[in-house]
């Protein structure tokens, strides 16, 4: 499938949503790849690919639909460099990814105000569903807005 629409349950009161780029099903090994296309100038580091949290939510996703037990490839294309990168991640490791974006989902909760989260513009914002509300946004006329 080409931009699979998921949901990811976080716990009760917590999902996420996404689209999974391509969802490759393998018939030979009955297992699942997400890939993911990135045409940002920039290299990864072995780090951020370690760290990367929106492939391994979508694998979780793709798990809670098809079965626990399924194997699920997660397979970065970096087109800028022609690269392509391959890692899998077993239950404990997306155990583990639930947790800390359960963690960081606390934490932002917990914050009183907006100033805690400045915001900054950048491409991105012309795909953002909050461009209309964003603080960052209100002082620019709405035909500049359409533009960026």
């Amino acid at each position: 499938e080409l931009e699979k629409e998921i949901f990811i349950d976080i716990n009760d009161e917590h999902k996420i949503w996404g689209f999974i780029d391509r969802l490759v099903y393998n018939k030979e090994n009955n297992s699942y790849e997400i890939h993911d296309y990135k045409t940002a100038n920039s290299q990864p580091t072995k780090e951020r690919i370690e760290t990367d949290k929106q492939l391994a939510l979508y694998a979780i996703a793709i798990k809670e639909i098809f079965g626990y037990e399924k194997e699920v490839k997660l397979i970065w294309h970096y087109l800028a460099h022609g690269i392509k990168i391959e890692v899998s991640k077993g239950l404990e490791e997306l155990k583990k990814v639930r947790e800390e974006v359960l963690k960081i989902i606390k934490e932002i909760e917990s914050k009183k105000n907006g100033n805690d989260f400045p915001t900054k513009k950048s491409i991105l914002c012309n795909w953002c569903d909050y461009k209309s509300i964003c603080p960052a946004w209100k002082k620019e006329p709405k035909e500049r807005q359409a533009k960026l």
